[in-house]
């Protein structure tokens, strides 16, 4: 688990997107699915303190984006208390297909362009849908790129609004995980444990930014992604 979140700082840190596809994308091979869903949480808000630190633009953000904040909050626990009800096989399937889809995304990176006057209604439709994939995966990154991409904003803007995303994302799942008993001691401590090897890795993929071409290494690690979320789908088919 260490070394899988040393390798989604990587990820993140060279490509300022991913952890959460990365980690989801590995630890599932080797430990529990709901370990490794629950660490995602514990990480998610802490490690996008800094993200948020970084970018400024807080309150600015935070008013604008708020049509989209509060269906995300809502269906965050929603999304959660489905993945109560759904058998493990069944969870496993849709992880896969959500990393797969989000490794698709990425890499097809469409310039869809969201007229002004649609963007509070474009706001609400990703929070519901981020919110409840996000529950039941705690995978919604994409989701929230694909809709801040649409509105052309700066990037700035762009990263202040995904670091408040995603730790809202990080904290709602944490109390809900922890309201449904999901979340006990010992996988909060993980959590906590694989904090470390991400900011570890952060560091690391900054400075592999700087010294590769971009282009090239997103391709390389989106097509890794893709394989290891087909992996995981398999495994869900084959229960």
């Amino acid at each position: 688990m260490l070394a899988a979140y040393g390798a989604g700082g990587i990820i993140k840190g060279g490509l300022g997107f991913g952890l959460p596809l990365v980690t989801l994308s590995i630890t599932p091979l080797f430990v529990a699915l709901d370990l490794a869903i629950v660490a995602n949480a514990v990480v998610l808000p802490l490690i996008n303190i800094v993200q948020i630190k970084q970018a400024g633009g807080l309150v600015p953000a935070f008013r604008r984006f708020l049509p989209l904040i509060l269906p995300l909050a809502l269906c965050l626990p929603l999304g959660v208390w489905l993945g109560t009800r759904i058998s493990a096989p069944a969870l496993t399937l849709a992880l896969g297909i959500v990393i797969m889809v989000s490794t698709l995304i990425q890499v097809a990176n469409p310039r869809l362009v969201l007229p002004r006057h649609l963007e509070r209604p474009g706001a609400v439709v990703t929070g519901l849908a981020a919110g409840t994939i996000g529950g039941l995966t705690t995978v919604n990154g994409p989701l929230f790129v694909l809709y801040l991409v649409s509105l052309g904003i700066e990037r700035r803007v762009m990263m202040a609004a995904l670091g408040i995303f995603f730790f809202l994302t990080g904290a709602i799942l944490g109390l809900s995980f922890a309201a449904v008993g999901v979340m006990d001691a010992p996988r909060f401590l993980w959590g906590l444990l694989c904090v470390l090897p991400a900011f570890a890795g952060m560091w690391v993929g900054n400075m592999i930014a700087s010294r590769l071409p971009q282009a090239a290494f997103r391709r390389a690690v989106l097509g890794a992604l893709f394989v290891l979320g087909a992996n995981i789908a398999s495994r869900g088919l084959a229960g």
